[in-house]
């Protein structure tokens, strides 16, 4: 299994079919499967460094008509490691949510990263984070995005892959089934 995930870069299920000479369904059945073995194997581990990059994005389909954020889209919080501060990323874990509050964004960071008093979260001037200020040094003013080294530049990129691929490779994936893909995304930077 790991050498067939790695070795491809997000089949879909028809290509899977052919490429394994099996039916559709199984072949959905079998990539689900080992999305659920990606998902445990990324259960196993917490982000452990000095450095973190935190964000909330929202991935899915807008509802046509409809402005803002549309009941298809989820809202999905990211947390990046890095070993110094606005440098290439080492690991990320994904984590889909069911609203962007305060109290449980905290939350599930405490469960996604180690927290020390040494450690900096980089964040985007939101107040979500700011919860645990007395746990981890907090760097939360405004980013200005149109500088080519803005201090969130590689969550912003892992975003925008996680989002082309899942969109773009699936094209329209459930929301039920979309943390399977998003911690297979995961999965995969990780590895």
């Amino acid at each position: 299994m790991y050498l067939f995930f790695t070795n491809t870069k997000g089949m879909t299920a028809f290509e899977l079919s052919d490429e394994l000479d099996i039916n559709y369904k199984t072949a959905c059945l079998f990539a689900n499967k080992c999305r659920y073995l990606m998902t445990l194997s990324n259960a196993r581990y917490t982000l452990n460094s000095l450095f973190y990059e935190g964000d909330v994005f929202s991935i899915g389909t807008r509802s046509a008509g409809h402005p803002g954020k549309s009941s298809e889209q989820q809202d999905v919080q990211i947390v990046l490691s890095t070993k110094a501060e606005n440098q290439y990323p080492e690991f990320i874990k994904i984590l889909p949510i069911k609203s962007e509050t305060k109290e449980l964004c905290s939350s599930n960071f405490r469960k996604m990263a180690y927290l020390s008093k040494e450690a900096v979260l980089n964040s985007d001037g939101t107040s979500i984070f700011n919860q645990f200020q007395k746990e981890i040094k907090i760097k939360n003013d405004k980013v200005i995005y149109t500088e080519e080294n803005h201090r969130l530049k590689y969550i912003h990129i892992i975003i925008g892959n996680v989002k082309n691929n899942i969109d773009g490779i699936y094209h329209g994936v459930d929301k039920f089934v979309l943390p399977l893909y998003l911690w297979e995304q995961e999965w995969r930077f990780n590895h």
